[in-house]
């Protein structure tokens, strides 16, 4: 299992896997809040196309982080997620669509590509992102799980589309799941946990300090379903991480309230 780690350019640090299979197949990495030029609750590598941002800032924000990782701007293309199960395949002619140019994509949560062409990019602050990239055909695949997602195993039908779509294998797949909010502070209620329970996942609920209040752990139900879809665990990379616990260095929604930025893990084939 790879372990997540940090690379500073300049002010932008991004964090990636040292999956060297991972690294010499793509060019990509996971943002943090900082190193942009974006102020207020916003402040300052705000990447959320949907944020009350400037669009000036915005677009240094992505020239700046995708300089960092070595990737063209232009070449990134954005969805309007909305918390669906929905994939969408994109190739180069879909590259700049929701940053630089309109968008006629259906609303979607997941990114798939085999096109050398085009960056994938998703956006999360407390929800997880999660990298998959097939070594052998080359196919690449970014979902964005809430936990609504997480329990629909959104992760696996990740892996299942790259399989029924793009002929990969499961052991040919490595993946990287993001910063995320944590266990130590995801706290739901009964209807969240039932759902983990329906989803067999009652591992990854433990009871919270108030009755009827849990704390679930996203990363591990995530790794879970990619276990299930035939992902070796040596493959998968988790992020330690905690968005809510690392405020200063993670956009959170539940630490930091409704009008924050977002986060972005942007990706090419290399």
């Amino acid at each position: 299992m790879g372990n997540f780690i940090f690379k500073n350019c300049g002010e932008i640090s991004y964090g990636y896997s040292d999956d060297e299979r991972l690294n010499n197949g793509l060019c990509y990495g996971f943002s943090t809040r900082n190193g942009g030029v974006s102020s207020g609750p916003l402040d300052s590598l705000n990447l959320g196309v949907n944020r009350p941002d400037k669009r000036e800032n915005l677009i240094e924000n992505y020239r700046r982080f995708c300089m960092a990782v070595g990737i063209d701007y232009h070449d990134v293309v954005l969805p309007k997620q909305v918390h669906s199960s929905v994939i969408t395949a994109v190739t180069a002619k879909d590259r700049g669509k929701r940053l630089i140019a309109p968008s006629d994509l259906p609303d979607c949560d997941g990114f798939i590509t085999a096109d050398v062409g085009v960056a994938l990019g998703i956006f999360y602050a407390d929800c997880t992102p999660v990298l998959l990239f097939d070594t052998r055909v080359k196919c690449l695949c970014l979902v964005h799980c809430g936990w609504r997602g997480t329990v629909r195993g959104f992760a696996e039908t990740g892996v299942i589309t790259m399989i029924n779509d793009f002929n990969c294998r499961p052991k040919d797949i490595h993946a990287v799941i993001g910063p995320c909010i944590g266990s130590c502070h995801f706290e739901v209620g009964e209807e969240v946990k039932d759902e983990f329970d329906k989803a067999v996942l009652s591992g990854y609920i433990k009871n919270g300090k108030k009755e009827g209040k849990f704390f679930a752990d996203l990363k591990g139900a995530n790794r879970e379903y990619l276990l299930r879809a035939g992902v070796d665990e040596e493959n998968i990379t988790v992020s330690g991480d905690c968005t809510y616990c690392m405020k200063d260095k993670y956009f959170s929604h539940r630490a930091c309230g409704a009008d924050t930025g977002r986060m972005a893990v942007i990706a090419k084939i290399k």
